[in-house]
């Protein structure tokens, strides 16, 4: 079953109890490349479970967004 993440808070974030999704899943191969980046199959270290993973090329404008999202999914989905 997905989990709910809509009714968790972002007022209250403690960044430094966040996880570094380094090392989560391995990538197996590119399924497939866009204007963005590259969509890899992914494997999950612990669990075997497969997934989508995209890798975005950033410029360094971008790079302060993508901190951000990178925050968000530690918050969300860890």
């Amino acid at each position: 079953m997905a989990r709910d993440c809509t009714t968790r808070s972002l007022d209250n974030i403690d960044l430094s109890a966040l996880r570094d999704p380094a090392g989560i899943f391995e990538l197996v191969e590119v399924v497939g490349n866009g204007t963005y980046g590259q969509v890899y199959k992914g494997r999950h270290v612990k669990t075997g479970q497969l997934a989508a993973i995209k890798v975005m090329d950033v410029t360094e404008e971008e790079e302060k967004d993508q901190d951000v999202d990178l925050v968000l999914y530690r918050y969300f989905c860890t």
